[in-house]
Order: structure tokens, then sequence, then C-alpha cells
């Protein structure tokens, strides 16, 4: 358990180094008027990660998309570490689940990033016009997806059955009846019957052919 612990440890020290340096990067895509459009054009600025080892010049967008992914490691890594300490604490850690801390800060940079895009394309009824471009908004909203990964799921799945939702097929309209209709005459009450023609009685239950005489109108 020593090892699992410092090897999260270790993992949140790097990654929060890693949005430290990139943060001037992000400054330099966003300082000028915090839109898209003069983001393209910002000069590139030359960060130092994980304490100076790597020296890297990105392009405004990469740094923006590091920002977003690295937000959402921390994110991942901050639920991680509350679990880890909480099952050692209770005795229960099962060694079973190592590969779930394992595998989590990754499941966070990819909800992060998925996020950040759909923000961007205004999918997510969230203000992510191309006029406004917050590093501090973005970086809250990537971690927060790395931090609650089941509500983010949740989210892009009401984006997916949005946009992808089957189209209802229209019933097909309802013919009228062809059923002909009887008009009684001297007195009779008139009925259908299976075949579709009329057939009369008497009110007195005799037709005017005759007691217990039914007779069928002619057709025409």
């Amino acid at each position: 358990m020593w090892v699992q612990g410092w090897a999260l440890v270790l993992a949140f020290v790097a990654s929060l180094d890693i949005l430290i340096g990139l943060w001037p990067a992000v400054e330099a895509a966003t300082s000028s008027s915090g839109s898209a459009a003069t983001s393209a054009t910002a000069t590139p600025v030359r960060v130092h990660l994980l304490f100076g080892l790597l020296s890297w010049k990105p392009s405004t967008s990469v740094a923006l998309l590091g920002l977003v992914a690295v937000a959402g490691v921390l994110g991942s890594l901050v639920h991680t570490m509350d679990s880890f300490a909480l099952h050692v604490a209770d005795g229960d850690f099962d060694k079973a689940w190592n590969w779930w801390y394992l595998i989590r800060p990754f499941v966070g940079a990819g909800l992060a990033v998925l996020t950040y895009l759909l923000v961007r394309g205004q999918l997510l009824g969230l203000n992510g016009s191309s006029t406004a471009l917050n590093p501090y908004g973005i970086a809250g909203v990537a971690a927060l997806a790395g931090l609650f990964s089941k509500q983010a799921v949740s989210k892009l799945a009401e984006v997916f059955d949005t946009l992808f939702a089957p189209t209802t097929k229209s019933n097909p309209p309802t013919m009228p009846s062809t059923a002909p209709s009887c008009t009684p005459s001297h007195g009779a009450s008139t009925s259908t019957s299976s075949d579709g023609q009329c057939r009369c009685s008497s009110d007195s239950g005799t037709s005017p052919l005759g007691p217990g005489t039914a007779w069928r109108r002619p057709a025409g």
C-alpha cells in the first residue's frame, strides 16, 4: 500500500507542476482580448515542465488542450487519493482495485478534453463562445469533469441522445368508414348486417312484408 500511496502523491505533484508550467503559455493565448481569434495568432511561449526537465514551446491551441488534460488528471487524482486514503484507513483496501487507481487519471484527462470540446462547440448549454476564453474557467470545468466522472459521462450521454435521437415515425392516416347508411321508412327501425346490407324491421317487430319477415332494401 505504501507504493500505491506514494505513486498517487508523485502523480499529483507532477500534474500540478505541469499545470503551473503550462500557465504562462495559456495566459499568452488569452491575454490579448480573451478571444479565440486573437489566441490563434498569439506568439507561442516556451514552458518548462516536470521541474525543468522538459522544455517545450507549444502552440496556443495545444497549450489550451494541455491545460484541459492536466486539469482533468488533477481532478481525477483528488477523487482517487480520497478513495485510497479512506479504504486504507478503514482496513478494507483491496489490491484488485489497483488497475482502477492506475487508469483513473487517464479517464479524467479524456473526459476533460471531451467536455472542453463540447463546451467550445456550444453543445453543453454553457457559455463556450469563441469570443470569451477564460483560462480559469476552462481549468475549473476540466478539473470538475475529472473529479466527477460519473456525472460527466451522464452529461455526455445526454448530448449524444440529443444529437443522435431517432426520428419518430408518424402513423398512417385512418381511412373513413365506408359502411352504407340506412334510412328508415314506414316507421321501421334500421340496422346494418355483417355483409354491409341494410336490414329494417318495424317498431313492433314486424316488417312491411308481414310478421316476422325481414326485408332487404334493394341496392341502388
